[in-house]
C-alpha cells in the first residue's frame, strides 16, 4: 500500500508526508487518502485485510470493492 500510495503522491504532483528522513505515509494515511477512516483498533487481520483490500482497489481501479465501505465517498482524484 506504502508504495502505490506513494505513485499516486508522485503522480499527482504531492510533497510525500516526511518524519526522521523517512517517507511518513503509514496505513491510516493510505486508509485516509482514498476516502476510509483510520483502521480500527486494536488491530483485527480480517478486518486489516478487508481495509487492505479496498484501498487497493481505489487506488488501482478508482472504485470500491466491498459492500461494507460503500458509505465512503471514494475522492475524485482516484477517477484519473
Amino acid at each position: 500500500m506504502h508504495s502505490l500510495c506513494y505513485s499516486h503522491y508522485l503522480k499527482r504532483k504531492l510533497t510525500t508526508p516526511i518524519k526522521n528522513t523517512r517517507s511518513d505515509i503509514n496505513i491510516d494515511k493510505v486508509l485516509n487518502y482514498v476516502g476510509l477512516p483510520n483502521e480500527p483498533r486494536p488491530h483485527n487481520a480480517l478486518r486489516g485485510t478487508k481495509f487492505e483490500a479496498e484501498s487497493f482497489s481505489r487506488l488501482i481501479y478508482g472504485k470500491g470493492l466491498l459492500k461494507e465501505f460503500q458509505e465512503y465517498k471514494i475522492p475524485e482524484y482516484l477517477f484519473k
